[in-house]
């Protein structure tokens, strides 16, 4: 009995080196093309979720989860200070992993979170913005108005201040990891856009390119 319980922890053990070893072969992998499809001067760091990792890859070519954070996402108009995809059920392509290749084929949910600072928004703008204690103020002829954000149909920022006829507007532009703009959430000096996808961002499906 005892040397059973010992043969089985020395299998745990080694499925969890395996488990280590290829996941983090994958992580670099997909940093190293999400890097390369990143505008330049954007920071990637990759990581994969779920255990036991390498039997639910062979038996069902499937991960749990799969979370990219990139930092300083130039998108041409204004800089993200940060953007974290998050995704669920991520399938992969099968005949890919034979070869030995890997390419995310689908997902069952995920999550895109963009945050931008009070110092691009302002620069993207040109008007002073802060954002402090959950209030988010625009500096109009030498006052501090305090202004509601909202997102609107064509996916611009939209900064309204009761009272105040002028409306600043600023267009969210979509990228290869950034295809949506939802939801808006005031941060600390900042603030952030979510959304929920059901496919996987464009940009990730060439970074999740795996190669020997």
């Amino acid at each position: 009995m005892i040397r059973r319980f010992v043969k089985l922890g020395l299998l745990v053990a080694l499925l969890g080196v395996g488990d280590v070893t290829a996941r983090a072969f994958i992580e670099a992998k997909v940093d190293a093309r999400a890097q390369a499809e990143a505008p330049p001067g954007s920071n990637v760091d990759t990581s994969i979720g779920g255990f036991p990792f390498v039997p639910r890859l062979l038996l069902s070519s499937s991960i749990s989860d799969v979370d990219v954070h990139l930092e300083n996402v130039n998108a041409t108009v204004i800089t993200f200070a940060t953007v974290d995809i998050d995704l669920k059920g991520v399938e992969l392509d099968r005949a890919k992993m034979l070869a030995p290749k890997a390419r995310i084929t689908k997902i069952d949910h995920g999550t895109v979170q963009a945050v931008l600072t009070q110092e691009a928004l302002s620069d993207a703008l040109h008007v002073p913005v802060t954002i402090a204690d959950g209030v988010v103020s625009v500096a109009v002829l030498s006052q501090t108005i305090p202004v509601t954000p909202g997102v609107d149909a064509n996916g611009s920022l939209t900064l309204q201040a009761d009272g105040l006829s002028r409306t600043f507007t600023l267009k969210i532009p979509k990228t290869d990891y950034v295809p949506c703009i939802g939801e808006v959430t005031v941060l600390a000096g900042r603030i952030r856009f979510s959304c929920e996808i059901q496919e996987v961002p464009p940009a990730l499906l060439d970074a999740a390119q795996i190669d020997r």
